[in-house]
């Protein structure tokens, strides 16, 4: 009974075997699954000692689009990928783990292997394809927001865009401080979401960030850390030389609306190091000092960039000291390096105690043609174009108490955001003095980014605009279309069997109308194909094909030959002709028989000819 008992056991252990290890097929046997956890990468994008031979762009767009797709698996197996070279392995990681557009969307990764080659990649998802793609979306619409006039701008440099970009993330979000300080810091603030549409973000995010517009701009950038650092930035390559660029740092904590530093903006590896602790433990790749003494490098606030040319604010050069800690100039700066100060205004930010702070912490805005900026208790408006200068809004500052002043202003989407405090230097509780201001609210200048519903003569559509002066996204109905037609347009040219056909759109909605030509159809165009000789009996003529429609006409007839006897038989053909004999000096039994059976074949012939 007992041996009874363990052959039962050994036989449901068996069984759960087989249905928890089925056995594999011949190809099965071949391959070899593997998982990796996600670590978080501190070492350069692209590890040292990868393989040459592989065409890593394409694995990369191949991960990039698996992922984005929320594909169940990736096929790699095309590019060749050696699975002994672990560095290999670590390369598909950081791509994995660390390209921005897939917002950390992998807890891991299994990779099957067949012949000591990585054939497949089956990622582990954070979010549902759903929970994704409207991750993604609202990316890809914060991105065309901030890249807005500057994507496509050939008048201005790669190092410019750097900067404008740079500017603009600051702007844009802030550190995650309140969370870094509670130890409470969300997923979403390593990634790109959290900076691109939570507005906030860490050194990762914001790195990620930074990296996708890069990637935009067609401007190599990658994530580089330390950990000694215990920080994230940018390395980026311009003219062949590569450069780091820290916008964490450049973005200071408590955060203050419009204010941003330059001191980390496409620095040397030297410079860059003895500016953070002298930590070394990252690449020391960067050589280049061409831009650190560049024009920005002294600036506090955000670089606008309207028609074409650079607008910012510095302390005046139009008198002494004194005259430079009290006023500020309004400078319009060409591409060409050509500057000039447009407007200088005096400004003095006091205490309660009567003394003041420099004129450096007026801050500065830019919504279409207009520049806000800020005086201790006004925002004023300058018009580019213009030249006209206006008061836009003034809070009532004698609620907060002696020495408040206006410390920050930004604008996002057409609202502007005043900061009011006693000090330029913010606390954990500073933005609770923040007073928002509609500035730019109808957006009537916009462009169209997408139809989602196209415009009838009868319905409206509906649209995804950006304005053009606030860069706000936001989707409106496409208005009903009355339908201004182009012209008409050749889509269908005529044949020899058909008419032509004509296509004209509306210049305003997606509607066109279709109509045939009044030009009637075209003569066969004839060539001249197999040709028929003239024989005794037969005429003869040559065959000529239509080239559009194969059509076919009879030509260049010739009448038959007819016979050319001699001497009773046709030269051309050997035909005899009838009713013909031959004389001969005596003729035997035996030859009257052959001339009688030839005379009867000749009946025949001639019969049914």
């Amino acid at each position: 009974m007992k041996t009874k008992n363990i052959l039962a056991v050994l036989l449901s252990l068996l069984l759960l075997c087989t249905v928890l290890f089925p056995v594999a097929s011949a190809a099965e046997k071949n391959t070899v699954i593997f998982f990796e956890a996600r670590e978080y990468q501190n070492s350069p994008a692209v590890p040292e000692n990868i393989d040459t031979n592989v065409d890593w762009n394409g694995v990369k767009e191949a991960l990039e689009a698996g992922i984005i797709a929320h594909a169940e698996s990736i096929d790699l197996s095309a590019f060749g990928i050696s699975n002994s070279n672990e560095d290999n392995v670590a390369y598909i990681a950081n791509i994995i783990y660390d390209s921005p557009k897939l917002l950390s969307n992998s807890s891991g990764f299994r990779r099957s292997v067949s012949g000591g080659m990585i054939n497949d990649i089956y990622n582990n998802y954070v979010f549902t394809a759903e929970e994704f793609a409207a991750m993604f979306a609202a990316c890809e619409d914060a991105v065309t927001q901030l890249l807005y006039g500057i994507k496509g701008c050939e008048a201005i440099t790669d190092a410019e865009k750097c900067l404008l970009v740079h500017d603009r993330l600051a702007l844009w979000c802030e550190y995650d401080y309140r969370n870094y300080l509670a130890g409470s810091v969300p997923d979403a603030s390593h990634s790109a979401y959290g900076p691109l549409v939570l507005h906030t973000g860490v050194c990762q995010g914001i790195s990620y960030a930074f990296d996708w517009m890069m990637d935009e701009l067609g401007i190599d950038s990658c994530y580089i850390s330390s950990d000694t650092l215990n920080h994230g930035w940018n390395m980026v390559t311009i003219g062949g030389e590569k450069y780091f660029i820290d916008n964490t740092n450049d973005d200071p904590v408590w955060d203050v609306p419009g204010f941003v530093l330059h001191n980390n903006l496409l620095l040397s590896f030297d410079t860059f190091s003895a500016r953070h602790k002298n930590a070394a433990d990252f690449t020391n790749e960067p050589s280049s000092a061409l831009y650190e003494n560049a024009w920005w490098s002294s600036l506090r606030t955000g670089v606008q960039f309207i028609n074409g040319a650079f607008w910012y604010l510095a302390p005046s050069a139009g008198g002494d000291d004194y005259f430079a800690k009290t006023h500020f100039d309004l400078i319009e700066r060409k591409p060409d390096g050509t500057e000039t100060v447009k407007k200088t205004a005096e400004a003095k930010w006091t205490t309660a105690d009567g003394a003041f702070y420099r004129s450096e912490n007026a801050m500065l805005t830019a919504v279409g043609d207009m520049l806000l900026y800020t005086l201790p208790d006004e925002v004023r408006a300058y018009n580019t174009v213009t030249g006209e200068d206006t008061p836009v809004y003034a809070p009532d500052l004698t609620k907060y108490g002696n020495g408040f002043h206006i410390y920050g202003l930004n604008q996002i989407n057409g609202t502007l955001s005043v900061v009011i405090n006693d000090t330029p230097n913010f606390n954990a509780d500073t933005a609770n003095n923040t007073c928002s201001y509609a500035f730019c609210t109808d957006h009537t200048n916009r462009e169209e980014l997408e139809v989602l519903r196209a415009a009838t003569a009868t319905d409206a559509g509906e649209a995804k605009y950006i304005c053009t002066d606030c860069r706000a996204i936001f989707t409106d109905d496409a208005p009903i279309c009355n339908h201004t037609y182009g012209a008409w347009t050749v889509t269908v040219k005529a044949t020899c069997t058909q008419k032509g056909a004509e296509k004209r759109v509306c210049k305003n909605c997606a509607a066109f109308e279709i109509r045939e030509t009044a030009t009637d159809k075209t003569a066969h165009t004839f060539r001249a194909g197999a040709a028929a000789e003239a024989t005794c009996t037969k005429a003869g003529y040559t065959v000529y094909v239509c080239e559009a429609c194969s059509a076919t006409e009879t030509r260049d007839t010739v009448n038959a030959l007819g016979h050319a006897y001699n001497n009773g038989v046709c030269t051309r053909c050997g035909e005899k002709e009838p009713e013909h004999s031959v004389p001969s000096s005596g003729t035997s039994f035996l030859q009257k028989m052959l001339d009688f059976f030839r005379k009867i074949a000749d009946f025949f012939k001639n019969l049914f000819n």
